[in-house]
């Protein structure tokens, strides 16, 4: 028997946030506002920061006036949305001692300073030799005749996008591992 008066104590309440957004520039600019959030959150998840953690953030706008123009207008709802204290800086240069995101598109860095580096590249290193792995077991499979025979166009077909994805991920992590290498050995 479920008895909810019992389990209450154990739910935590929480108020919805209160986000102050511009609606007119979130419908202009909604995805790149988003994504600067996803980004910003996937670096502090890959370089060891829980998500309650508050970061310090860059976002580089380049030389886009209306991007910095609506990132400024939601600043308190993209800090709140990233768990980060964000700088908005025009340009292109990534400061000193920040660690810029995998991403495409807007370019976000949020600080070394805290992170766990060395945890996060013995991480990644770990997923590059698993993913090595498959993409060497994927590889002989395709290369073996008697599976090429015998297997549907459709198999076929399935193990050689597996094997590109594989070797797109393999790309990123080493680039990533490469990236954050130079940070912890600072």
């Amino acid at each position: 028997k479920y008895d909810i008066e019992s389990e209450s104590e154990f739910l935590s309440y929480a108020p919805f946030p209160d986000f102050e957004y511009k609606e007119e520039t979130c419908l202009e600019f909604g995805e790149k506002l988003i994504s600067v959030a996803k980004e910003i959150r996937s670096i502090k998840d890959e370089v060891g920061f829980k998500v309650s953690d508050k970061v310090q953030a860059k976002v580089l706008t380049g030389d886009d006036k209306e991007l910095k123009r609506a990132l400024e207008e939601n600043i308190k709802w993209l800090e709140k949305l990233s768990g980060a204290n964000i700088d908005i800086i025009e340009g292109e240069e990534i400061p000193e001692g920040f660690i810029p995101s995998s991403g495409k598109g807007v370019v976000v860095a949020i600080s070394s300073e805290g992170a766990k580096l060395k945890e996060s590249i013995q991480k990644m290193g770990k997923e590059l030799a698993e993913t090595e792995k498959e993409f060497d077991r994927v590889k002989k499979r395709l290369s073996n005749t008697d599976f090429l025979e015998k297997a549907d166009t459709e198999v076929i077909q399935e193990h050689k996008k597996r094997l590109e994805e594989l070797g797109i991920r393999i790309e990123f992590l080493k680039k990533r591992i490469e990236i954050l290498s130079k940070f912890a050995n600072k």
